[in-house]
Formats: structure tokens, C-alpha cells, sequence
């Protein structure tokens, strides 16, 4: 597998930064990809993209690869992920039953804009010189799913370190294992084409290297690790994918830390759009009490979450009107995801008509 320059200089930063034993050679463990048929998935409620037993042992990086998008409405076209957008694309087919098909979750060129000036605006509330978004192209992500399995090298080996010695130690290794969560994510559902690699990996990336090139200045790793929560967040939020970012502070934090999260996020697209008005304490109130909780899956199944979820779908076309004006009619299923700071990471599938 080539890796890029640009892929190999995080990977080497991560070596530092973690004392995590990076080996380059033609030997080193590769990630490995297992293709699940749509006959396969479309009996599935949910893929487990990553266990936390398989993180804690090291085990082989498998990454999931289905087609996310033949779970979806309609037969022929592919909407937008934005609901209320007219757009579609066409659903591409197989020639044959043998062929593999991996179209990504559709955003059209107006709503990618969109988010690309959203994230830019975002990214501008930082004065942030090592952030430079436009330079990088699909080329500079070569290899990128090669670093999933390092990123994870990295968290083990951090946590293994008497819990997380240092409020740095710590930090570092919350942010590895959301950028772990990142990638496989996005593998899984963005499926990073061109237009993909410029609106989904680059911005994140970016920000990540600046993060781990100031490790040494607290002040400004605070201002990173919010501005990463938000670009992750804002990123899959456009394509009504649902992740919680990961906190490592301490047992409850993961909802404090989820309601900083959308918080930030919220305030990053009034900052864009509009002053905040009342969205706010209700997608707080949403998340807090779906997708951030107990650990482990055993609530994924439970009436009370399920309940939850139909709230979700509520909650969320309220969101998108406060963005886009959107005021109902047939709506995007959401594809919420569930993980823990213990390396669980799961994907639920969309419901088939």
C-alpha cells in the first residue's frame, strides 16, 4: 500500500507523541477489508465497525466494507443528505451479482458548499497557521486507512500507561481514539472520493496535524480539541450520519462532554448562518439522552432507547429547519452511531422499505 507524504508525517508525529512503536516496513500489520453483500446487511439492525475487545488486544484492523447507500429509499435515484433537497443522483448497479458496489452517502454540490463554508468558518475562529485546508488534494490521503490501525496502536499504547498520567497523555490519547472513530466512519459511509477527500478527510486531518504539532501549548490544545469536536461533528451531522465525540476525562463525561459538543457546534453554524435562537437546548436535551450514555450496546435494543429514537428523528427535522428551512415532507433516515472510550464502535443501519 503506497502512503502519502502527507499520511506519513502524521504517522510519524503520532510515533512521537505516543513513544507508540511504528513500524514502516513492507512487514508491518495492514488493515484488511471484509465486504458484507446487501443480502447480508439488509437482515442487520447494526455492524460492529470496531470492538473493545478487539481494540484492547490489537487485534487485525478489519474494516467493514458495504454499501451504505443500497439501504436507502428509493430505487433508482439517491437523495441528498440534506432533507427537503430535491437533488438526486443516480443509484449505481452491478453489472453482475459478483460485482462490488460502494456508492457514498450523496450530499449535492450545493449543500457540500454549504458545509465547506461552514467548516471554513469554523476553522477561521482559530488563528491557526498550520491549518491550510486548500493545499491538500485526494492524493495527500493515500493510504489513510493504513494510519486507522496506528491511531489505534497509539491509544493502547497510551492507555496502558497508568490511566492517562498527564492531562496532555490524556487529551492525546481522547483525540486518537475519536480520530480512529473518524476514519473508520468514514470509510465505512463516505466512501472519500474527490469530492469527498476536500469536504470530509482534509479539514479534520488539518486540524489534527496542527493538534498534535502543539502539544506543548495547553492554551491552544483546548482551542484544537473543541475546533476537532465541531468539524467532526458539523462533517457527519451534513450527511445525517450521528456520532458523540468520545471523552476520556472521567466515568459521566461523556455527556458533558457531548453537550459541549453540540453546543460548540450549534454555535458554529449560527456563527454562519444565524444567532442562535432555541435550537440549542433541544438538540442538547436530544443527545444527552440518546446518544451518550452507559456503556457497552445492551441499551441499543432497549424499548426506552428505541422510543428515544423516534424523538431523534423529530428533533433533528427541527434542526435542519432552523438551517435550511426545511418544514417537513419525506425525510433522510439518520445513521446514528455508538461508541465508548473503550474502543466499542458500532454503526446502525437505516431501516429498508
Amino acid at each position: 500500500m503506497a502512503l502519502s507524504k502527507f499520511i506519513l508525517d502524521i504517522s510519524r508525529e503520532i510515533e512521537v507523541n505516543s513513544d507508540a512503536k511504528i513500524n514502516f516496513s513492507q512487514e508491518t500489520k495492514r488493515t484488511i477489508e471484509k465486504w458484507i453483500a446487501v443480502r447480508e446487511i439488509s437482515k442487520k439492525e447494526a455492524i460492529n465497525l470496531r470492538t473493545a475487545e478487539e481494540t484492547k488486544n490489537g487485534s487485525v484492523m478489519i474494516l467493514q466494507q458495504f454499501n451504505p447507500s443500497a439501504l436507502l429509499k428509493n430505487a433508482g435515484r439517491i437523495h441528498c443528505r440534506i432533507p427537503g433537497c430535491s437533488s438526486t443522483t443516480q443509484r449505481l448497479k452491478p453489472s453482475r451479482p459478483s460485482d462490488k458496489i460502494k456508492q457514498d452517502l450523496f450530499l449535492c454540490d450545493t449543500h457540500r458548499a454549504t458545509l465547506t463554508r461552514a467548516i471554513s468558518n469554523r476553522c477561521g475562529q482559530e488563528v491557526v497557521t498550520t491549518v491550510n485546508v486548500g493545499n491538500l488534494t485526494h492524493a495527500h490521503f493515500e493510504g489513510y486507512t493504513y494510519m486507522i490501525d496506528q491511531l489505534e496502536n497509539a491509544f493502547r499504547n497510551i492507555s496502558e500507561k497508568s490511566s492517562f498520567a498527564s492531562a496532555t497523555n490524556s487529551l492525546l490519547a481522547e483525540v486518537l481514539l475519536n480520530t480512529r472513530n473518524f476514519l473508520i466512519i468514514t470509510n465505512a459511509l463516505l466512501n472519500p472520493d474527490e469530492d469527498n477527500t476536500r469536504t470530509v478527510l482534509a479539514p479534520y486531518m488539518s486540524m489534527f496535524q496542527s493538534f498534535l504539532s502543539n502539544l506543548e501549548d495547553s492554551k491552544l490544545l483546548q482551542k484544537l480539541i473543541t475546533a476537532l469536536r465541531d468539524i467532526m461533528k458539523m462533517t457527519l451531522f451534513f450527511f445525517g450520519v450521528l456520532y458523540s465525540w468520545v471523552s476520556l476525562a472521567n466515568p459521566g463525561a461523556r455527556v458533558g462532554s457531548g453537550i459541549g459538543l453540540l453546543l460548540g457546534f450549534v454555535g458554529s453554524l449560527a456563527y454562519m448562518f444565524s444567532p442562535a435562537r432555541t435550537l440549542a437546548s433541544s438538540v442538547v436535551g436530544l443527545v444527552a439522552g440518546n446518544l451518550i450514555g452507559g456503556g457497552g450496546y445492551d441499551w441499543y435494543k432497549d424499548h426506552h432507547y428505541m422510543k428515544m429514537q423516534q424523538q431523534l428523528m423529530q428533533e433533528y427535522q427541527e434542526f435542519l429547519n432552523e438551517l435550511f428551512g426545511y418544514t417537513g415532507g419525506s425525510h433522510v433516515p439518520l445513521i446514528p452511531t455508538h461508541c465508548n472510550e473503550a474502543g466499542d464502535l458500532l454503526v446502525e443501519l437505516p431501516k429498508r422499505d
